[in-house]
């Protein structure tokens, strides 16, 4: 499942993509636990407020596989550690949990 507040739209929302299918489902979702209940990442796309503070460990509990793609770096990689997820990747800045040639593409 991806999170995405699409243009235009005030509430949260999320896409599924289901195995083997083309087609794209959004649900109408309020609350951001319960759009990463289940997921195996979250993606931090834009820097809004909503999104600035998160409680991160309520969000890795609600997570299968509790890993974020900060995109707009708003999360310290160390409060993310912290919250208990397992990985985390940040545009320009070193993180964790990454297979070896994503953290040494960082560190060059």
């Amino acid at each position: 499942a991806v999170q995405a507040p699409p243009p235009g739209i005030p509430n949260l929302r999320a896409f599924q993509l289901a195995p083997g299918r083309a087609a794209v489902h959004w649900l109408p979702l309020l609350d951001p636990y319960a759009a990463a209940r289940g997921a195996h990442l979250v993606a931090i796309l834009t820097e809004w407020n909503q999104f600035r503070a998160l409680d991160l460990p309520r969000l890795a509990r609600a997570m299968a596989e509790p890993r974020m793609a900060d995109l707009r770096n708003v999360y310290d990689p160390e409060d993310v550690r912290q919250a208990g997820f397992l990985a985390y990747d940040a545009v320009g800045r070193q993180g964790f949990g990454l297979p070896a040639p994503a953290q040494r593409a960082v560190a060059e």
